[in-house]
């Protein structure tokens, strides 16, 4: 699922990758309901409270999120909803409604940085019953609350949580790390915390090296139009509040439909991005690319060329060094 809103990797800095997922989702599951002091919370009633929270907040927390990722706020309600009674079904699960309620209602009060890191305290999954080994869709199915998952597929195995330097060729890292130089290693969530080439800061947050050293400080990225910025010293704005770095300063990013032009554009010295359901594909640093709209579930969708897939499904194909395939939701009936 994605956290942050989806640009060109260059203007990104460092940021939160490898999410587990939609506080909840992703990362956990319900078993079909649970007790609040006595009554029961209705999964379908809890999953409909968790989707309507999780997409005011990421409107709140990313500029254009809503549309970026899922065109409307109907569209962003309805695929969070289909994911969470997804997980309902999951075998082995180790939350219930009540997990999702209390996750729906910290969504109001958590800070943009915990809701883009994924550390929301009330959403953090909890240990399923599935041991290391087992198939699973979700990571609250297992022990360690981790399914390890091949980025081609929907389906995985249950599997001891990343630590530094976990292999990452293949599948994504546990919550906490991102994949760098094929390593897995831990996400820096604060300012002035160490950090390198081969590590990652946070949501909102940039690694700022000097020249020559191996090693730097996060720093917070521009907020502002008008602010600061050096891209060279990966001292980069913040996407996430819909600015660039042009020229040693922040800027505003340009938002365009499916079908119009993305990247880089000379002639009116601006970046645009793409929304309304859609991706930039085929930009570079001095190329613009295109908008490509979503794929639909069961459509072709590619993994280099796009287009890519609404949240909530992924881009499965036959094998991990193919890029075509179809988009399929993840579904742990279909792992046992």
């Amino acid at each position: 699922m994605r956290r942050s809103f989806v640009l060109a990797l260059w203007l990104a800095a460092c940021g939160a990758t490898n999410p587990v997922g939609p506080s909840g989702v992703d990362g956990g599951s319900v078993d079909g309901g649970g007790s609040d002091q006595g009554g029961m919370i209705d999964v379908d009633t809890a999953c409909t409270a968790y989707a309507t929270a999780y997409c005011n907040k990421e409107d709140a927390c990313i500029k254009n999120g809503v549309s970026a990722n899922y065109g409307t706020e109907t569209v962003c309600e309805t695929r969070l909803k289909q994911s969470c009674q997804a997980a309902a079904a999951a075998a082995g699960t180790g939350v219930d409604g009540k997990h999702y309620s209390d996750c729906a209602a910290a969504h109001a009060s958590a800070s943009c940085s915990d809701f883009l890191n994924n550390n929301i305290t009330a959403c953090v999954s909890v240990p399923g019953s599935l041991a290391n080994g087992a198939a699973c869709a979700f990571g609250s199915q297992c022990v360690s609350t981790y399914c390890q998952r091949p980025r081609n597929l929907t389906c995985g195995h249950c599997a001891a949580v990343s630590t530094a330097g976990s292999d990452c060729t293949v599948a994504s890292c546990a919550h906490g790390f991102s994949c760098q130089s094929n390593g897995c290693q831990a996400i820096a969530y604060q300012a002035s915390a160490s950090c390198s080439a081969t590590s990652s800061c946070g949501a909102g947050l940039g690694c700022l090296i000097a020249q020559g050293s191996p090693s730097g400080s996060c720093i917070a990225l521009g907020a502002s139009v008008g602010a600061a910025c050096d891209t060279s010293a990966a001292s980069h704005c913040d996407v996430n509040k819909g600015l660039y770095c042009d020229h040693g300063h922040c800027a505003a990013l340009t938002y365009d439909q499916p079908g119009a032009t993305c990247g880089v554009n000379p002639i009116q010295n601006s970046y645009v991005v793409c929304t309304n359901a859609s991706l930039c594909y085929g930009a570079t640093m001095s190329h613009s690319g295109s908008c490509l709209a979503y794929a639909q579930d069961g459509a072709a969708c590619d993994t280099s060329d796009g287009p890519g897939c609404l949240d909530a499904a992924r881009c499965v194909t036959a094998s991990s060094n193919l890029t075509a395939g179809t988009c399929q939701l993840f579904d742990a009936s279909k792992c046992m």
